[in-house]
């Protein structure tokens, strides 16, 4: 930028932050890699099968966890079954008693971080808190961050 436009001209300018010092400095973030991970699945179950005299029983927990590719994201599953089955009169009278729960955790990304990701001026450091101001696309270092804003 500073061959094609010249150090002193807007477009330059609002490349990277300016410190106190009014030095400019530049950074060379992959936006996507700050977004993006290699997602790790796992999934657990355990089953128990017993019996006492003439009723035989079945206990089933279970726990999925799914990273999602965005670092925000994740998927979690709990899951528990019970299953019982008594038998009277010599196996002529049986019973079946099933129960099922299950409970499920969804943390959706923020859709708009990919569309950013890709935009994002990467002369911008990770993790910087530049703000622009309305008046002018300068970067101004001091301005107070939102609190509201995670």
């Amino acid at each position: 930028m500073e061959d094609l436009y010249g150090k002193d001209s807007d477009a330059y300018r609002a490349l990277g932050w300016t410190d106190d010092n009014g030095v400019q400095h530049f950074a060379d973030t992959n936006w996507q890699d700050e977004i993006y991970r290699t997602a790790i699945s796992h999934d657990h179950n355990v089953t128990v099968t017993g019996g006492v005299a003439n009723m035989p029983y079945r206990v089933s927990l279970g726990f999925t966890n799914n990273e999602g590719i965005v670092k925000t994201s994740n998927f979690r599953r709990y899951t528990g079954s019970f299953n019982l089955s008594p038998s009277f009169f010599n196996d002529h009278l049986t019973f079946n008693i099933n129960a099922k729960g299950m409970l499920a955790e969804n943390r959706y990304a923020d859709g708009g971080a990919i569309g950013a990701a890709v935009s994002m001026d990467p002369t911008t450091p990770s993790g910087a808190r530049i703000y622009t101001t309305w008046a002018t696309t300068r970067p101004v270092t001091k301005a107070r961050r939102n609190r509201l804003t995670p």
